[in-house]
């Protein structure tokens, strides 16, 4: 959750546009879904099938680590991990 918080807000470098950061927890069925959802750049077409995978990262200082193990800890636990993205923001999306 952190991680995906601080890629929302990484999402505004390099732009003006008024920072929308929302975090929704919807327990209304039998699966917990939370969502982070942010208005920033969205994630550039050309990387979309990479960001799963590990150790990919765009990032000068990043790992590669946080998407691609979180993923993995969710399979393990029987959740999912996914995301849609444009150029008005992303929604990363996990069901428990």
């Amino acid at each position: 959750m952190i991680n995906l918080v601080k890629n929302s807000i990484e999402s505004f470098d390099g732009t003006d546009k008024k920072r929308n950061i929302s975090v929704i927890i919807d327990s209304s069925t039998e699966h917990i879904r939370i969502d982070v959802e942010d208005n920033g750049q969205g994630i550039p077409e050309e990387i979309r099938e990479n960001i799963f995978v590990p150790f990919f990262t765009t990032k000068e200082n990043g790992s590669g680590i946080g998407l691609g193990l979180s993923r993995q800890l969710l399979r393990t636990i029987g959740g999912t991990i996914n995301f849609t993205t444009n150029e008005e923001g992303t929604r990363f999306s996990i069901v428990l």
